[in-house]
Parts: structure tokens; sequence; C-alpha cells
């Protein structure tokens, strides 16, 4: 029996690194996902938003609402912020045209309003601050229950209950407090969750080679990682950490998972947050520690497929004519 696709709300700090362009473009073209919105979060969102919805307009889903979400971290919500530190804003989407329009609800409102669509089904898969899942929570305290799940990535390497500072939660260590006293079901995944996923120097030439549209937007946005991130070496493989989000949803029921208790400590080092994951059989929130070694490798095949695969094969076929 065909598994049904799985449904994912996307929150996204695209464009501040390359990894989330290529996750939103795996899942975006996988049968196995089925993306239902992409919410922005933290720094320059309307930039965000026009990197989304490039990719999605890429990919022949237009029809797939992308939210500028908040800007700011909790307390401060929407405001003036400091400039994004964004890689592939300007060369992927520096303008509105040619893109689709942005929707214009609030993240929040979007991510309530589709849970409670279709209750216990729906994954918020959040790749970036945790900003707009915690004004959710926060404004629409429904959604806790209506979403299966909140995926968030972390830095699980050390071990249970020695407290650490995880990046993404750094940004808005309140809104992770929040996530962590609500009804919402949290899935901790480890960042090492499963081997590197991304395509490596010679695969990067075959997207080069692809001569797609979608193609061309993941090599533009390579281009410019490679000269905007001061770090990246020539022989540095694309970035692609965040695709071990959908790694879990396509493995979770093979997952090393740990319940766990989550303490979270705010405003330390300069207002960042600490966590402290600890194990605990009774714990309310589950760790995911690592999918089967054997499945590293074909899920890397199968996301560099996608990557490469021509959008339009998707599309089901015309039925054929009634006979006369």
């Amino acid at each position: 029996m065909d598994r049904r696709p799985i449904p994912i709300l996307i929150d996204t700090d695209i464009g501040e690194d390359l990894d989330d362009l290529l996750m939103l473009a795996v899942a975006l073209n996988s049968p196995e996902f089925e993306v239902l919105a992409v919410t922005c979060v933290d720094g320059d969102t309307q930039a965000r938003s026009r990197i989304a919805r490039r990719v999605i307009a890429a990919f022949g889903q237009p029809q797939v609402p992308v939210v500028a979400g908040y800007s700011r971290r909790i307390p401060h919500g929407n405001g003036p912020v400091a400039p994004l530190l964004a890689i592939t804003q300007n060369e992927v989407a520096p303008t509105e045209e040619g893109l689709p329009p942005a929707c214009p609800e609030t993240a929040d409102a979007l991510i309530a309003r589709l849970a409670a669509e279709r209750p216990g089904e729906i994954y918020l898969v959040s790749i970036g601050a945790v900003t707009n899942a915690g004004q959710t929570l926060v404004r629409h305290p429904q959604a806790a229950r209506d979403l299966k799940a909140i995926v968030t990535l972390n830095v699980l390497t050390v071990p249970p209950g020695e407290p650490f500072h995880d990046w993404n939660f750094n940004y808005d260590p309140a809104a992770v407090a929040l996530l962590n006293a609500s009804e919402a079901s949290w899935r901790l995944v480890s960042w090492d969750i499963c081997p590197g996923l991304g395509p490596s120097l010679a695969e990067e030439e075959q997207i080069r080679r692809r001569g797609l549209d979608t193609t061309q937007v993941i090599a533009t946005a390579i281009d410019a990682w490679r000269r905007n991130k001061r770090e990246i070496r020539p022989e540095t493989p694309p970035h692609a950490a965040d695709l071990k989000a959908l790694a879990y949803l396509l493995c979770e029921d093979q997952a090393i998972t740990t319940r766990v208790r989550v303490n979270v400590t705010v405003g330390t080092k300069a207002g960042a947050g600490v966590l402290q994951v600890e194990a605990d059989p009774e714990g309310s929130r589950v760790a995911v520690w690592a999918i089967p070694a054997e499945r590293g490798e074909p899920l890397r095949r199968l996301f560099l497929e996608r990557l490469l695969a021509d959008p339009q094969a998707r599309k089901p076929a015309a039925a054929p004519a009634p006979d006369s």
C-alpha cells in the first residue's frame, strides 16, 4: 500500500544559509511530502519570503502560501531589525518581479488555521528560530493540540543532563521556553541523527548541468553561499544539514528515541538560552538520537534525485478521453 504524503509546515530562516533552501526544494519535489505552507522567521522576513516564493514558483507550486513571519524574538515582536545576514537574497530573489504574491496572514494565524483544518495530522518543522512557533502557542493555544508534532533540529551531541547552547534556540530562548511549557508534542532531532545528506562536489556539478529552472535556482544559491560565507573552502560540499529533518520524518518508525525532560534557562550568555535535556522514562518530550545507519546513503541518493528531478514529471497525466 502506498504511504500517504506527510503533511508539513516549514518554518524557516531561509537565506541565512544554504540548507534551508535545499530542504525546501527536496520537500516540494518529493511525493512523500505535502508542503502546506512556508513561514519565514527572524530578521528581514520579507527578503526570506521572496527567496521561498522564488523556490516554490520554480517547483511549480505557487499555490503554497508563504508568510513573512515574526522578525524579532519574543517579547519584542515585529519592528525595526538589523540588516539580514542572508547569503542568497540578492542573487536568488532581489525583487518581487515574477514572484507569486505573499500570503497576507500572520505566521501564527496561518499555522493555527491549517492545524485546525487537519487536527492531528500536520508536522510543524522548524529549521530556524522558533519565534513563529512560540507566537502560535501564545496566540492560538489550541494549535498545541491540533498539530501532530513540532519538529526541531538540535545540538544533542552532549551526554543527557549536560547543559548546552543550541544555534537556533539562541535566537529566541523565550519562545523555546513557551514551546517546552506547552501541550505540543515536541520532537528534538539531533544534528547527529545521520551522516551528511547533501550532494558531493561531483553531484553539485550534476545540478549545475541539469538545465532546469529549479536546478538553476539551486546553483545560484550555491554560488552565493560560496562567495558570501567566509569560512567556506572550495572543497566544501553544499551545506545540507536541514535535510535531516526530512530524514527523520521518513524514518520516524525506525528512529532511536529517548523520553526526556527539558529545562530551559533564559537570559544567559548575552540574552541567549541554555537547555538541559535529561533522560526521563516519564518525560513529556522525545529526543531523536539516530536513524539506522544503513538508511543514510539511500536517503542521500534519494534527496539528490529529488533535487535533479523535473517537477513537471510529477504532474499526473491527463485522464483519457471517454470512448465515443
